[in-house]
């Protein structure tokens, strides 16, 4: 589950994953801020009206599935990285929910929202096809990447902050939330490490999230949150040792690559709007 969106598997649909759009409460709007929204989706139009099919109206799942079907898909194409997703009727896909479904999935539901149906990376590729244990188990891995934008050096920094240009933005919160008392310890990860084509790098990088995952890496069995957790360790757990859990995890990174790099992209797209 992300700050916009939540993303569900199920026994009924191996190989599949589902996400959803979590549901934002309404806000008093003052006068000049809803002049500043007409503002900003006039631009957007005028902006995106060469691009057939594209809307400032669509839904957020929509402009998803709009961008992975118009911009990623056709980059992604020979590369091997999964970039189909399928919009569908959380209703009609679910067909009805029980006491166990979780809420924002009940609502989802009842409301008959969209959904992005779309397919599970580590059993498109067959990587877990040797853990036959698991064949009536649903084991989630959520990893939050963060940014791994970082200043050029020839960037305009004020004087005597020319570190900001020598760590991530990552890494520099990290010390300030270590100052301000909101983490125990500094993480080693970076999320370039995460980023990058090379094998040893995204091993590096998951390393550092399972030895300090903080927000950024948790683990779920069946719905459940098994990591980070107190009561047993995740290879107990999971009856996987930890060097089985990176492998599958790196493999199925390297297999999304093309997926990262445009990510990556967006990132350092969004820095530069921020700039301007």
């Amino acid at each position: 589950e992300g700050g916009s969106c939540a993303v569900f598997a199920s026994k009924q649909h191996e190989g599949k994953v589902l996400l959803i759009s979590k549901k934002k409460k309404k806000k008093k709007i003052e006068k000049n801020s809803l002049e500043d929204e007409e503002a900003v989706k006039m631009l957007e139009s005028e902006i995106w009206r060469q691009y057939s099919g594209f809307s400032p109206e669509l839904s957020h799942i929509r402009r998803r599935e709009w961008f992975s079907r118009e911009v990623a898909a056709p980059i992604l194409n020979r590369t091997g990285a999964l970039a189909h997703l399928e919009v569908v009727s959380v209703r009609s896909l679910l067909l009805s929910v029980d006491r166990q479904v979780p809420n924002l999935l009940r609502e989802a539901f009842e409301n008959d929202d969209d959904g992005l149906f779309m397919t599970d990376a580590l059993t498109h590729f067959g990587l877990c096809k040797d853990l036959g244990g698991f064949r009536h188990e649903t084991i989630s891995f959520e990893i939050k990447p963060k940014s791994a934008v970082m200043l050029s050096k020839h960037a305009l920094i004020l004087p005597g902050q020319s570190f900001k240009a020598l760590h991530s933005r990552y890494k520099l919160q990290q010390y300030l939330k270590m100052a301000k008392g909101k983490v125990e310890a500094i993480s080693a990860y970076e999320p370039a490490d995460f980023f990058d084509g090379n094998r040893a790098a995204k091993l590096r990088a998951l390393e550092a999230l399972f030895t300090c995952p903080q927000n950024n890496l948790s683990v779920y069995k069946n719905a459940v949150r098994v990591f980070p957790a107190a009561r047993s360790s995740l290879e107990e757990e999971l009856g996987l040792s930890s060097q089985e859990m990176l492998s599958l995890l790196v493999q199925a990174l390297v297999q999304q690559q093309g997926t990262l790099d445009i990510i990556r992209s967006l990132q350092v797209s969004s820095m530069v709007t921020a700039l301007a």
